[in-house]
């Protein structure tokens, strides 16, 4: 039977030795920056941290793309959790990721969503393309990354030029 943990409890259990580290070679401070869709989840285990550790950790929430060019400028950051690979990739290449510290947490699903008085019926992003849907919205491609997940799903289901 497989282990099933919440976003918190599992950010808390995947956490801990990266939190752990800064606090055991003395830092008071640990500052994280977050992508902001992760913010919530982060902040509970930032409260629950705080609370056993005694660290103060300080949270840098943005757009994943917006924090790696805050890094790439100099600014510190004990841990950067991205919504996508890419921004830690650039990290990785530019030299400004410790070695071997890197850990996959999460994974995205796009969904598509309508509003319950709305009267569509969407039972897959082929239903997107309907003459009864007036507006999509998703991320900015450019700086977000589920724009970016987006934009890949509707090119591949060849309906980016006619949405977008």
């Amino acid at each position: 039977m497989p282990i099933i943990y919440s976003v918190p409890m599992l950010l808390i259990l995947l956490l801990a030795p990266v939190f752990g580290y800064g606090v055991a070679a003395g830092e008071e401070e640990i500052v994280v920056f977050v992508a902001a869709s992760l913010t919530d989840a982060v902040k509970e285990v930032k409260e629950r941290f705080e609370a056993r550790s005694g660290a103060r950790v300080s949270l840098n929430p943005g757009a994943s793309g917006t924090l790696l060019h805050q890094i790439e400028a100099g600014a510190l950051a004990d841990v950067f959790i991205s919504a996508s690979t890419k921004e830690v990739d650039a990290l990785e290449l530019d030299g400004l990721a410790l070695p071997d510290t890197r850990r996959e947490l999460l994974t995205n699903k796009l969904v598509v969503v309508a509003s319950a008085g709305s009267g569509l019926e969407i039972n897959s992003a082929r239903d997107l393309a309907g003459r009864e849907v007036k507006r999509i919205a998703i991320g900015e491609p450019e700086s977000v990354p589920v724009g970016r997940y987006a934009r890949e799903a509707l090119i591949n289901l060849g309906l980016w030029d006619s949405l977008y």
